[in-house]
């Protein structure tokens, strides 16, 4: 596998246009959003790198885990408050969930996660072997 893979949800095409007709009803009303965080994902020749969006939320709201070569993050933005009349709602809520294939190359004891103004930084190191290394050829 070359990169890491977003790994999209499990499930059958019923479950694929209902949730499609729950979202085209939450666009046209536009009283509710039920959104998924935004990745960015970058690479170099040491580490991937996936900046998360996270607006308006704790450490204690979301958690980040690793199993089987499958990065998941996961949390819930709030809901509106229910003594109150939503017009438009265009800041995310409910429960979220993203999921990312590792590649082999990733040492997955060093990953590291930093928390800063409502974006997470995942560090994702390459293992020493997979990393590029320049030979030097002896002229003679």
């Amino acid at each position: 596998m070359n990169g890491i893979e977003l790994r999209g949800p499990e499930g059958l095409w019923e479950d694929y246009w209902s949730s499609m007709s729950t979202l085209f009803d939450n666009i046209v009303n536009a009283t509710a959003c039920v959104c998924n965080p935004t990745v960015d994902i970058t690479e170099d020749k040491d580490h991937y790198l996936l900046s998360v969006e996270l607006p308006g939320l704790n450490e204690s709201d979301f958690k980040v885990e690793h199993e089987n070569g499958i990065l998941s993050i996961s949390g819930k933005w709030p809901e509106p408050k229910e003594d109150i009349t939503v017009i438009r709602r265009e800041r995310p809520s409910g429960e979220f969930l993203r999921r990312f294939s590792i590649p082999e190359d990733v040492d997955v004891e060093r990953i590291d996660a930093k928390y800063k103004n409502g974006v997470l930084e995942l560090t994702l190191p390459k293992k020493e072997s997979a990393k590029p290394k320049a030979v030097k050829v002896e002229i003679h």
